[in-house]
């Protein structure tokens, strides 16, 4: 999961939010809260409207977040938003205690929106500020997990309205989106040993905010059975499966229209007994929805990590999601197989054993990308903490579903304005690594 510095109100006052693809509310804590990390403070912002107070709560697929409404003016990566509806959280989120995190900033769209008032995105679309009507994200591992606990820091970029180049290497493969809340798309299913798992095709939400893939329980089972000696985690809610660490695959990916994206063994598994008998996969069971009451996979940073991914408001005139192959990914190939072929790009099979704890890319010193005809710098990753996300189908408002911001879904004040850079430039993240509990905590990084 990714973090980004967000500013709000006059003079501004900063925090740093999860970036979530998977839901759609921006909150950081109010000074009721009592956090140790930097909390909302609207009586030192001289434009901040704070009445009438208007309750707000949201359900995600680990826990719940709840507080007032708010309105003042938003800024993320150089541009800013005014008279942007927030929510000022009046109880603090377990998951971020001991960590640098004082919010989360959603960008799924409005209509799973709980405040019922259309996202900063959304509202920044409205006001032509973008060259570009998308948003991209870079994700890279953990540097050095020294630590099982706590992990360290990893870097990533957000680039808003652009597409970095540097990022990522052959064609962008556009898939359409198939919901009004979610950025979900069609999978093909997941591919091992060269052949797609029958029974594995699904729905699947991007969701920067989730660690792992979680699929829907046909599929998941579907997909365990083809494993030998796999079987449920002992545990009510994990969704987990455990299986013999001696597995071996030859690849594993997953396959969106027709392109297969390798996901590596350092992805994948995690022993979970301390004879390295018993081991997890990444990939879980879980009962997560679309807005449509399709069955849904949530897709996080397991493969996001291994795929530069972009979130567009209309290629072609409609939302999608784009994918490419990220500098930083495992092997790769572009052609996929049938459930009943094999695929030639398949060959030489790699045990997963437990994964080296070393070594990742750092954003600290890079060079400085070039990215259409902007220029940006990079800034020092700052410190990384242990956070659970999630997408969930009831984080839901009253909106009517929407691709942009506009008419009753706008500030219910004024119309919305915001001031941009004279060209879009990359924007710094910083990666969390997030605990899954199955017989221990366990960083999956």
């Amino acid at each position: 999961m990714i973090y980004a510095p967000v500013s709000i109100g006059t003079p501004s006052q900063t925090f740093n939010t999860l970036l979530d693809t998977g839901s759609a509310d921006l909150w950081v804590y109010d000074t009721k809260t009592g956090s140790t990390q930097p909390e909302w403070d609207a009586s030192k912002s001289s434009t901040a409207v704070t009445s009438p107070q208007i309750p707000w709560s949201i359900k995600y697929g680990k826990g719940s977040q709840s507080g007032f409404l708010n309105q003042d003016t938003v800024s993320l990566g150089g541009y800013t938003v005014n008279d942007t509806i927030f929510a000022a959280a009046d109880t603090l989120n377990d998951a971020f205690t001991y960590y640098p995190i004082s919010g989360l900033f959603g960008l799924g769209f409005g209509a799973i929106s709980a405040s019922g008032y259309a996202p900063w995105f959304e509202r920044l679309l409205n006001s032509d500020a973008l060259a570009q009507p998308y948003f991209s994200l870079f994700l890279v591992r953990a540097s050095d997990l020294t630590n099982e606990a706590e992990g360290s820091i990893g870097g990533g970029q957000m680039c808003i309205g652009c597409i970095d180049s540097s990022k990522f290497t052959g064609d962008i493969n556009w898939n359409p989106v198939l919901s009004d809340g979610f950025w979900s798309v069609s999978m093909d299913g997941i591919e091992t040993n060269g052949k797609i798992v029958p029974g594995t095709a699904t729905r699947a939400a991007i969701d920067s905010g989730t660690t792992l893939i979680q699929l829907p329980p046909s599929a998941a089972d579907a997909f365990y059975s083809s494993i030998p000696g796999a079987q449920l985690a002992n545990t009510t809610s994990s969704g987990l499966y455990i299986i013999p660490c001696t597995t071996t695959f030859s690849s594993l990916s997953l396959v969106f229209n027709g392109t297969r994206y390798e996901i590596p063994p350092q992805d994948l598994l995690r022993a979970i007994s301390r004879d390295e008998t018993e081991c997890v996969l990444t990939i879980a069971a879980s009962s997560a929805k679309d807005v449509d009451g399709s069955e849904l996979a949530i897709v996080g940073d397991v493969f996001l990590k291994n795929a530069y991914s972009i979130f567009s408001y209309s290629y072609n005139g409609s939302p999608a999601v784009g994918f490419a192959r990220s500098t930083i990914a495992g092997s790769w190939s572009t052609t996929s197989s049938s459930a009943n072929g094999s695929n030639p790009n398949s060959s030489g099979a790699a045990s997963f054993s437990q994964p080296s704890r070393t070594g990742s890319v750092s954003l600290s010193g890079a060079p400085v990308p070039t990215v259409g005809d902007a220029t940006g710098s990079r800034q020092s990753p700052i410190s990384t903490g242990v956070l659970g996300g999630g997408l969930t189908s009831s984080a839901s408002g009253g909106l009517t579903p929407t691709r942009v911001a506009s008419g009753s879904n706008a500030s219910p004040t004024s119309s919305p304005t915001s001031f941009a850079p004279s060209s879009p430039l990359p924007y710094t993240l910083t990666l969390i690594n997030a605990v899954v509990s199955v017989a221990v905590g366990w960083m999956f990084a």
